[in-house]
């Protein structure tokens, strides 16, 4: 038989903030193109402390006026973090989503906290180095980055966004994007994905970096 395929999904959103209001939707070369891999998918196995289903870590409350969080704060952002796991896992849910995905319904994402340390490391590598991309400045892809780290995959797609406001900007600007088009909207209601990485920071003056990592994993082998 031959090798199973893997499926790449990548799109990169640009945020900023203007005078009167959000622009997004900047696209970068190949973002949002299907692409394919034949590289084998290595076996799936239980990892403990990777995979961490929907529902067995729920999302931190945001804090309240009287507590602030410091910019940067770890706290914070991996609030931030659970929360638009949150808002992605709500978007794929929807009924009036529901026409756009194959099949009528995603399913929930689990937290693969592997893939969101995956995740993480790239947006603080676009805040450090300056760039905005899905491929770093040493030609470092998604897939390299997520094989490196040893996470196992038959699908795979990031979503990456820079804006001043967080991660609910972030996901109204993917949504806001059109239907059933290959984007990041797209990324978010694709049920080929079964697992989620999301990591965010914020540099001094306040900009967070967002990146979405997301994972369909692989069919463990048939035993008999």
């Amino acid at each position: 038989m031959g090798s199973p395929m893997r499926t790449i999904k990548l799109c990169g959103a640009f945020v900023l903030l203007a005078f009167l209001g959000w622009v997004s939707g900047i696209a970068y070369p190949g973002s949002g193109q299907a692409q394919t891999s034949s590289k084998p998918a290595p076996a799936t196995g239980n990892q403990p402390g990777v995979w961490h289903h929907f529902g067995d870590t729920p999302a931190p409350a945001a804090p309240g006026k009287n507590t602030p969080w410091p910019i940067g704060s770890a706290n914070r952002l991996a609030g931030m973090e659970r929360q638009l796991w949150v808002m992605v896992n709500h978007d794929r849910l929807d009924p009036a989503n529901a026409s756009e995905i194959k099949g009528g319904r995603a399913g929930a994402l689990r937290w693969n906290e592997k893939l969101a340390e995956v995740a993480r490391a790239h947006s603080r590598d676009m805040m450090d180095q300056k760039f905005f991309d899905h491929v770093d400045p040493r030609g470092k892809t998604p897939e390299a980055r997520i094989d490196a780290a040893g996470i196992p995959w038959r699908a795979m797609g990031e979503n990456i966004a820079t804006n001043g406001k967080g991660a609910g900007d972030a996901e109204a600007a993917f949504m806001n994007e059109p239907h059933n088009k290959p984007n990041h909207r797209a990324n978010i209601l694709n049920p080929d994905f079964t697992e989620v990485g999301i990591g965010i920071v914020q540099d001094q003056r306040g900009r967070y970096y967002i990146t979405q990592d997301f994972v369909g994993m692989p069919s463990a082998p048939k035993t008999k």
